[in-house]
């Protein structure tokens, strides 16, 4: 009997979480800006005109990754500290005569930053005794997923459990999107709610799996799944939790960045040294990244 009520009261978490999820959204705007290239060379792309502007950070910054915030103005972005022998994150005003300011932690290594869709919050992956990037640390120190405001304040640690946490996807609300490896080939996509810190699993991988996007109506979430030689782009309906494969390509960047615009369908990811666009049933050529 408590093995049966205990089973009734997980499904029924599940189901408000996702409930309390289904219902956050209204029409989202599209995204304007999005950022595609590789460490050296950043480039802000904007969806409605089609131009690509290059990103010239100041020196000594070499960003590893970088995410714009939805008006276009801020970058965060992380980069090797030479005083921290470590990767930090910092926050830029983009193009300000200002230097960037460290957003996250003084000590330990921070990756996958990600702004929340209403612009609220920076997620990131990080741990403050690690000195290299989810799935390569030291014993025990797993990458966790953390916050902070992106105007600044003081860093929440949102897990604290085995394996690593990395690639957020955020609506903004208190939910959040994550990969959560044992660090060997299990992967799990989960929903976080960050007041209660409650998680549902919407699906598993033995698999690479890597580089959510929830798209702006918050319907569908698309990963990234390395298999040798290929890359497969699978969707996951939100409501059902049903997956769905998309398109196949061979991978020649360190990060494919799928990014939904909010226009239908529509996905952008860099490849080939070039923006693509896919519509829903085929793939072309945007932009090349130069």
């Amino acid at each position: 009997m408590k093995r049966y009520l205990g089973g009734r009261l997980s499904l029924l978490l599940a189901l408000l979480c996702l409930a309390a999820f289904d219902g956050a959204w209204a029409a989202e705007p599209v995204r304007k800006f999005l950022v595609f290239g590789r460490s050296g060379a950043w480039f802000v792309f904007d969806t409605k005109a089609e131009t690509l502007s290059p990103i010239v950070f100041p020196s000594p910054y070499v960003p590893e990754n970088v995410d714009v915030s939805p008006n276009g103005a801020w970058l965060v972005f992380t980069a090797y500290d030479a005083g921290a022998h470590n990767t930090l994150m910092f926050r830029w005003e983009r193009g300000s005569p200002n230097p960037p300011v460290l957003l996250g932690d003084t000590r330990g290594h921070h990756a996958d930053p990600r702004i929340s869709a209403d612009g609220r919050w920076v997620f990131f992956a990080h741990n403050p005794l690690a000195k290299g990037p989810p799935m390569n640390h030291g014993d025990k120190a797993y990458a966790q997923l953390y916050r902070v405001p992106i105007e600044g304040g003081q860093i929440e640690s949102l897990t604290d459990e085995r394996g690593c946490h990395f690639s957020p996807s955020s609506p903004g609300g208190g939910k959040v999107f994550l990969v959560h490896t044992s660090c060997d080939l299990e992967r799990w996509i989960e929903l976080l709610d960050t007041g209660t810190r409650k998680k549902v699993i919407f699906t598993s991988e033995r698999a690479t799996l890597d580089e959510l996007d929830l798209s702006p109506d918050g319907k569908r979430l698309a990963y990234a799944i390395l298999q040798i030689s290929q890359m497969r782009i699978r969707q996951v309906d939100v409501a059902s939790r049903k997956t769905s494969d998309l398109f196949v390509l061979t991978p020649d960047e360190p990060r494919i960045r799928i990014r939904y615009t909010g226009r239908g369908r529509e996905m952008l990811y860099q490849s080939n040294g070039a923006i693509w666009r896919f519509d829903g049933t085929k793939t072309s050529k945007v932009i090349q990244l130069q």
